[in-house]
């Protein structure tokens, strides 16, 4: 089955998060990180949110998306690019300078070895989740966090989904935060990493388990944590789920990298939407790893 036909078109789904430019460098050769590299440079739209919006418009699904954007420079183009997809940009904020910006070079491969980003300062947000928060969870069937955001952001938006019942699935790029936003982790619908945050979370080196090995790692620290559903995403060998009365492995893809970046967005939309869909756990975690492999095989995303 298709992917797209697994997904229910109708269903509402905001997500909350940021906006980045991606600046990616690819080398001729191998990458030297003392010395000069020839290669091209491409400016892409990037940001966590911004990606999954995207991704979840490419399924035919069209999400409310609560970002930043800047005033000028390329926040315009953007906004046009989201809004042409499908995506409602109605409680994205414009202001001048605040969009994140992440520098990256990718070997031949197309895996990361260089990156730098400079974060956005979500904060004022918050105005927007007070005045309109209501209208926007009211019928909302579920919401994606990007977790890194400011936690004033994150106490707003679980309030809310407490309020409306309304189920938060989230995802978080540095693990460091994820530490310190555990209380709202195990409040989550379901929460997605990769095996290197799994391995900081649950205090364990995760480089070489083998999958069933971490999946008794990933069940037994939920136990511990309290989280009550989980993926570990672990690159090209796949990813191992527990939760909603399911357990298991998920095998990946096997398709040729261009470039690997934005395949984690695309499963975590993917798994969020299969589960907003009522689509079981080991069912989303297919929906993912087909999304996550479309985007690895091309440097633009098929779904978009």
């Amino acid at each position: 089955m298709e992917i797209k036909n697994m997904i229910d078109p109708a269903r509402k789904i905001v997500v909350i998060g940021t906006v980045f430019m991606d600046i990616k460098g690819y080398p001729e050769g191998d990458f030297n990180p003392v010395g000069r590299n020839v290669g091209r440079i491409e400016y892409k739209y990037g940001g966590v949110a911004r990606n999954v919006a995207d991704d979840l418009a490419g399924l035919g699904l069209r999400p409310f998306f609560v970002s930043m954007i800047d005033e000028d420079g390329p926040g315009g183009a953007i906004l046009d690019h989201l809004n042409e997809a499908g995506v409602n940009t109605d409680y994205v904020l414009r202001r001048p300078d605040c969009i994140g910006t992440w520098m990256v070079i990718l070997n031949p491969q197309g895996d990361v070895c260089a990156n730098l980003s400079r974060r956005q300062d979500l904060l004022p947000l918050h105005e927007v989740l007070e005045q309109q928060g209501d209208e926007i969870f009211r019928n909302a069937d579920g919401v994606l966090l990007e977790m890194d955001v400011e936690e004033r952001i994150v106490e707003d938006v679980f309030r809310l989904a407490q309020k409306y019942q309304t189920k938060v699935y989230g995802v978080i790029s540095n693990i460091n935060i994820a530490l310190e936003r555990m209380p709202y982790i195990r409040q989550t619908g379901c929460f997605i990493c990769n095996r290197q945050e799994a391995g900081v979370m649950f205090g364990q080196d995760t480089g070489n388990l083998p999958a069933q090995d971490l999946l008794q790692l990933l069940k037994k620290g939920m136990a511990e944590t309290g989280i009550p559903a989980m993926v570990i995403t672990m690159d090209k060998d796949g990813a191992v789920y527990a939760g909603c009365e399911e357990e298991g492995y998920c095998e990946a893809e096997q398709v040729a990298v261009v470039d690997s970046t934005g395949a984690g967005d695309a499963f975590f939309a993917g798994v969020s939407a299969g589960l907003i869909s009522s689509v079981p756990l080991s069912q989303a975690c297919r929906i993912g790893t087909g999304m996550a492999a479309a985007v690895i095989q091309s440097r633009e995303n098929v779904y978009r």
